[in-house]
């Protein structure tokens, strides 16, 4: 099967469409945590407190946001499919897939705070124990490839135009 082939069954298949993105989303995922891990073995404060449990938090949110925004499917949002024998399943869809979004720019923000709050400002009391600002960025980074990584899933679950399966 040749590239041409490959990227035809891409664009007009579901599943193959699908498969490929989820790849690239795990991927992305997977190095994100990767990077992020990297983070919490490179800081250094002081050997007895550790590494901080609120630097986790940006990303135990980002993780629930994925889950929330990917667990969703496209048709439960139409309020027209008529999945749904209560009208107002579509509507708590759409503010499930609202909320998930908004947890991930409020962990986006969280770790824009670690790194410009803890990493970059001298006043603050932690920032006196922190020796490099690796950590920080790596943090900030990895919080930004989750967040893409659980757009491009979503994303890559887009049906067909035609409105067809593709299965």
């Amino acid at each position: 099967m040749g590239c041409a082939e490959i990227c035809e069954a891409v664009a007009t298949e579901k599943r193959a469409k699908s498969r490929l993105w989820s790849i690239i989303s795990g991927l992305v995922f997977g190095s994100a945590w990767w990077l992020f891990i990297d983070g919490a073995a490179l800081h250094q404060s002081s050997p007895e407190e550790g590494f901080p449990f609120t630097f986790f938090l940006p990303m135990i949110g980002q993780l629930v946001a994925f889950f929330l925004v990917n667990a969703i499917d496209w048709e439960a949002l139409d309020p027209d499919s008529g999945l749904y024998a209560n009208p107002n399943t579509p509507c708590i869809n759409r503010a499930i897939l609202v909320f998930g979004l908004v947890l991930q720019l409020g962990c986006l923000t969280g770790a824009v705070w670690i790194l410009i709050g803890v990493y970059a400002d001298k006043q603050d009391p932690f920032s006196a124990k922190v020796t490099g600002v690796v950590d920080g960025i790596l943090i900030l980074f990895a919080n930004l490839l989750v967040f893409f990584s659980t757009w491009m899933m979503r994303w890559g679950n887009i049906p067909p135009e035609d409105g067809g399966m593709g299965y």
